[in-house]
C-alpha cells in the first residue's frame, strides 16, 4: 500500500480514533499522541491492510492496544480538559445545550476517572466504544467474567456517584 492509500483509507477514521483515545487517557495530548503512535503502527502493516476485512475495527483496536500501553505505563492521572473537549466536539449546538451537555460530561468524567484503570478501560470499551465481548477479552487479556464483574462493579459505581451529585448537588 503506497502512501496516498493509506492516506485515504487509515487517516479517514481520525476522528473516531480521536474520540476514543481521548476517553480512554483522559487528556488531548495523550489522545494526540496514541493517534499518531497508531498511525506509526498500522504504517509499518500497511501491505497487510488491503486483505483487512474491517479496517476500521482493525485500527480501533490497534489504537486500543497503543492506550492500554500508555495507561499501564504512565498509569495516567484521569484529568479532562472538558472545555476543550465540549467546545471541539457540540460547537455546532446552541449555547444552552453545550453548557448542559459540558455539565453532563463533567459528571461522567469525574465519574470515570474515580473508577480503579480496569474498570474505567472496559467500561470505555464496551459502553462508550461498544466493543464486544470477544474483543474486549482480545485486547485486554481478561477473561470475560472477570470483564462482566468490572463493568457491573463499574457501572453501579458510576451510577451511584451520578446519584449523589443529583440528590445533593456535591461529589
Amino acid at each position: 500500500m503506497n502512501a496516498q492509500r493509506f492516506k485515504t483509507l487509515v487517516i479517514n477514521y481520525h476522528r473516531q480514533l480521536y474520540r476514543t483515545a481521548f476517553f480512554m487517557l483522559g487528556n488531548m495530548e495523550d489522545a494526540e499522541d496514541a493517534v499518531q503512535d497508531t498511525y506509526l503502527k498500522l504504517w509499518k502493516v500497511r501491505d497487510s491492510l488491503d486483505t483487512t476485512t474491517n479496517l476500521e475495527a482493525y485500527c480501533k483496536s490497534a489504537l486500543r492496544r497503543v492506550c492500554f500501553d500508555k495507561m499501564r505505563a504512565n498509569r495516567l492521572d484521569m484529568s479532562v480538559e472538558i472545555g476543550d473537549i465540549a467546545e471541539t466536539h457540540y460547537a455546532s449546538e446552541n449555547c444552552e445545550r453545550m453548557v448542559e451537555t459540558r455539565n453532563e460530561m463533567d459528571y461522567l468524567y469525574e465519574a470515570l476517572r474515580q473508577l480503579p484503570q480496569g474498570q474505567r478501560m472496559v467500561i470505555v470499551m464496551r459502553d462508550i466504544e461498544d466493543c464486544t465481548m470477544e474483543e474486549i477479552c482480545e485486547t485486554s487479556g481478561f477473561s470475560e467474567s472477570n470483564i462482566r464483574s468490572m463493568l457491573s462493579r463499574g457501572r453501579k459505581s458510576i451510577k451511584d456517584y451520578i446519584k449523589k451529585v443529583f440528590d445533593y448537588g456535591i461529589a
